[in-house]
């Protein structure tokens, strides 16, 4: 860009025509910029922080009852030196090492340790990570954040470095839980949604290998919605032999790391499967069918008597206007029936776990599992970019 020479006063008019005004933002752009914080991190963040006002309130408990405590008590000792713990506020300065290691340390010697079943002491991942929920938490209170050089050094002392038992949930996996799922009584009632519902996004996971916050919400009115119609467009295919199969592409939106999900999406397709137990585009079908969301198909007849004009070879199933926003995975329960919920990641994870203790399976049984299964194949016969950009959605921005 080549330079000018045009004196100073025109340039300054020309900018204060078009708004500017020296140092009418200087608060503003005094402030850092913040990444957004999530409805999961801010609880997580609030769950950590409620931990340091319950060290604190134990704090001067023990103060006040010194006499009922044992001199090898902290909360009965006066240590030389020590930075005296206080409650957090708005404009809090940042906590010194010795105060974080100290409660870092209560949390640990309050944790029940589930892997070091022993001693039941916490793992170092563990505090590790509630030690980033503090931090981001304290950061967040405050608007002062805790220096990186401190962050790095967090109390492990009263922790063991055990790491849990990583299973697969595979092909055979899968076959298990669905056999079970339809033919063995559960000990409690199963709505006959979840007996198409389930085993369709679980057979969706194996070929995605989506996280499970990417079509479950964690909670009631998140900000995350989960697998709605509007991720979904389905595609009647014509086929060589005559006829037409069935094909559709599902959206992702609900993505780690996804700071625009109205408008940026991750899509992949997949085509009916010859074998029931495998067909997640029947079990849409027939979900979709049920909710009447297919333009102009209402019942399982409406379906097959449609074609595919002369001269294509495609034709796209549109989706009612209605019904863009309904959930798919829907909350159903023998009392309320089939709601306009969406079924929730605790509800999943039960159904999962409980169907898979009935059929023997012994191990953890998550949907991190089955991406682990995916990965491994994948890598088996993909380079590591092309699993990066299917299993973590990495370089398709």
């Amino acid at each position: 860009m080549g330079s000018k020479d045009i004196p100073s006063e025109e340039l300054w008019k020309k900018a204060a025509a078009k708004g500017y005004r020296h140092g009418v933002h200087r608060a503003e752009d005094c402030q850092m910029k913040k990444k957004p914080c999530g409805d999961k991190n801010r609880y997580d963040q609030d769950c950590a922080l409620k931990y340091y006002d319950k060290w604190i309130a134990s704090l001067e408990h023990g103060r006040l009852n010194a006499g009922d405590l044992s001199t090898d008590s902290p909360s009965a000792v006066n240590v030389p030196g020590a930075m005296e713990p206080r409650r957090l506020e708005e404009g809090s300065s940042p906590l010194d090492i010795a105060t974080i290691k100290d409660f870092l340390q209560f949390k640990a010697s309050i944790s029940d340790g589930r892997i070091d079943e022993e001693l039941e002491r916490s793992t170092a991942d563990s505090l590790n990570t509630f030690a980033e929920w503090f931090f981001a938490g304290f950061a967040r209170v405050t608007g002062n954040p805790i220096p990186e050089e401190d962050r790095q050094e967090v109390y492990d002392g009263s922790v063991v470095n055990k790491k849990k038992a990583k299973y697969l949930f595979g092909e055979k996996e899968f076959t298990r839980f669905t056999t079970t799922f339809w033919t063995v009584d559960d000990k409690v009632f199963t709505h006959p949604r979840n007996k198409v519902q389930i085993p369709f996004i679980l057979s969706v996971f194996f070929w995605t290998a989506a996280r499970i916050g990417a079509f479950f919400p964690g909670k009631k009115n998140g900000s995350k919605k989960g697998l709605q119609y509007r991720d979904i467009e389905l595609v009647l295919l014509r086929i060589p032999s005559g006829g037409w199969k069935a094909i559709y592409r599902i959206d992702q939106r609900w993505v780690k790391n996804n700071r625009d999900p109205e408008n940026v999406v991750f899509g992949a397709s997949t085509s009916q499967h010859g074998t029931l137990l495998h067909g997640d585009t029947q079990f849409l079908l027939a979900l979709a069918i049920g909710d009447h969301a297919i333009w102009g198909v209402n019942t399982l007849d409406d379906l097959w008597q449609l074609q595919i004009p002369d001269g294509d070879d495609k034709l796209h199933l549109r989706c009612n206007d209605s019904v863009m926003n309904l959930p798919i995975l829907r909350h159903a329960t023998v009392r309320e029936g089939v709601t306009d919920e969406p079924l929730l990641k605790s509800n999943f994870d039960r159904i999962l776990k409980s169907v898979l203790e009935h059929s023997g399976f012994v191990g953890s049984a998550t949907v991190h599992a089955i991406r682990r299964f995916v990965g491994k194949k994948i890598n088996a016969r993909y380079t590591e970019v092309e699993r990066s950009q299917h299993v973590l959605l990495s370089l398709l921005n």
